[in-house]
């Protein structure tokens, strides 16, 4: 799937909340609006009730619940709120709320995933997808660690035939020269130092983020094509048939 960045923004209008994507099937989250709690500490009740201070803030949990009956998956969101003065539709003053997600567990998939994509680098991922609006640098780790992954099953690991190390960048290098596969070896290129940043200077943003998790999903859909035989083969058979049936 394409990754829809609306969905995955910092921010939540008050009462715009997204269709997340379930982590149990191919269905859509839904809030749960009996189970939203908003609640502010006792030293800024009078800061959230008044102003548009950017001290004013609150808490606020949520429960998104999957729309398919059969899943039933069940997803809690929790985060800030922060207040600012509006107009209303007539011109009354108006105190608008923003939500500011922080938390998602079990964490919802932001890029799909090939049958064929091993346990390792499915947990790696799933782990990513709770740091997404926690910590940006900690998530894009965890997509480099999934890359570190996807080249050990691919028969690059980390340590060399002696047992010496074998850097990241070396064995990209490697798949290239062995492959000839230009187009990956840059996704793989790409990845790498959006990790790198993440781990030296600690300075990713929301966008850095999404742009790595759409890399990634492009690389595996290459490392593990859908397997379409059946349907050639069903092609095949109807077409000997010319639609008629057997």
């Amino acid at each position: 799937m394409t990754i829809d960045r609306d969905i995955w923004g910092a921010t939540w209008p008050d009462g715009e909340y997204p269709s997340l994507p379930c982590p149990s099937c191919d269905a859509r989250l839904i809030l749960d609006e009996t189970s939203f709690r908003r609640k502010a500490s006792r030293h800024n009740i009078e800061l959230v009730n008044v102003t548009s201070d950017d001290e004013a803030i609150a808490r606020f949990s949520a429960m998104f619940v999957c729309g398919h009956a059969k899943c039933g998956e069940i997803v809690w969101v929790s985060g800030d709120c922060s207040y600012a003065y509006a107009y209303g539709p007539d011109g009354e003053t108006i105190t608008e709320q923003t939500l500011h997600p922080k938390s998602l567990y079990p964490g919802s998939p932001v890029i799909s995933t090939p049958d064929d994509v091993s346990e390792e680098i499915q947990s790696a991922l799933n782990v990513s997808y709770q740091l997404l609006w926690s910590d940006y640098d900690a998530c894009a780790i965890k997509l480099r660690v999934a890359l570190e992954r996807i080249l050990a099953g691919e028969g690059f690991p980390a340590t060399g035939s002696k047992g010496s190390f074998v850097s990241l960048h070396d064995r990209i290098l490697r798949w290239e020269a062995l492959t000839s596969e230009t187009s990956i070896a840059q996704s793989l290129t790409a990845i790498k130092w959006l990790g790198n940043e993440a781990s030296h200077e600690g300075r990713l943003s929301l966008t850095n983020v999404l742009d790595a998790y759409a890399l990634l999903e492009r690389l595996l859909q290459q490392l593990f094509p859908l397997d379409t035989t059946h349907i050639d083969a069903l092609a095949e058979r109807i077409n000997k048939t010319k639609g008629r049936s057997t």
